[in-house]
């Protein structure tokens, strides 16, 4: 699990970038949010176990 979250955090870092996506550049990006929160409930639903 520690890897994978690892690689996320790489992913986002490397979309974000200068040269990454430019969609993520947006400062209106919905798809941002979006993620944030199936984030947050995927951590909430691992707790509930």
């Amino acid at each position: 699990m520690q890897q994978n979250f690892q690689e996320f955090l790489q992913l986002i870092e490397q979309l974000r970038s200068e040269n990454g996506c430019p969609y993520d550049k947006l400062k209106e990006e919905l798809g941002d949010l979006l993620l944030n929160i199936l984030l947050v409930a995927q951590i909430a639903k691992e707790k509930t176990r």
